[in-house]
């Protein structure tokens, strides 16, 4: 809980520090955050029901929900082969990682959630913990679908990115299964300006300042 300016200065100057760890550690990875929270935060002002501190905590989390991957080797994170079945593994374990790494920083659970649960899918089949719908808390599942979004359109070591109209097709084909519908439909609403505004929205080489 945020009470005091106290509190929140010392959320921000956590916040700061891991970011900039991650940064060092992996400009891709920092890169993919930051496209991420742009997305996020334009999400986020079409959902009328957040509340302010849900979207500060989405705000957070949506940039630090990969921090986990600073764990991860960087020959494993940048290989253009496939994963080997142990290489995948380990791939999967970085929202427990980065849980672990936030909840060491005393970071709000909220941002925590996002971290931990990304990678959750409606259908109950993601990982780490396989919760299923509602169950995945709202703002982890918000994160979600523009985290997969982001991934789709960035350009990786290990393949092409897709179009944004790709990108958005696959959303649709994955309501329901990957995807929370309600979302995918609220992001769907967005088409338009992320087509219109996609060099700064997609796949920017700027990074984020924690302000």
């Amino acid at each position: 809980m945020i009470k005091t300016s106290t509190d929140f200065s010392l959320i921000e100057s956590k916040m700061k520090f891991l970011f900039d760890g991650l940064h060092l550690d992996s400009f891709q990875t920092a890169k993919h955050c930051c496209g991420v929270n742009r997305l996020v935060l334009l999400l986020a002002d079409k959902l009328d029901y957040l509340q302010p501190a849900e979207v500060l905590f989405l705000h957070w989390g949506s940039l630090l929900h990969d921090i986990g991957k600073a764990e991860i080797q960087a020959t494993v994170l940048n290989k253009k082969a496939s994963l080997t079945s142990e290489e995948y593994a380990q791939i999967k374990y970085h929202p427990l990682f980065g849980y672990t790494l936030a909840q060491s920083m005393d970071l709000p659970e909220q941002v925590c959630e996002i971290i931990l649960c990304h990678h959750e899918r409606y259908d109950g089949t993601g990982y780490p913990c396989h919760l299923k719908g509602k169950e995945i808390p709202l703002l982890a599942r918000i994160c979600s679908v523009v985290d997969a979004f982001e991934a789709m359109v960035a350009k990786r070591s290990y393949r092409t990115p897709l179009s944004c109209e790709a990108a958005f097709r696959e959303l649709v084909s994955n309501k329901g299964t990957q995807f929370d519908p309600d979302l995918v439909n609220r992001f769907m609403d967005l088409k338009e300006v992320i087509l219109e505004n996609q060099g700064y929205l997609v796949g920017t080489c700027s990074t984020c300042e924690i302000e």
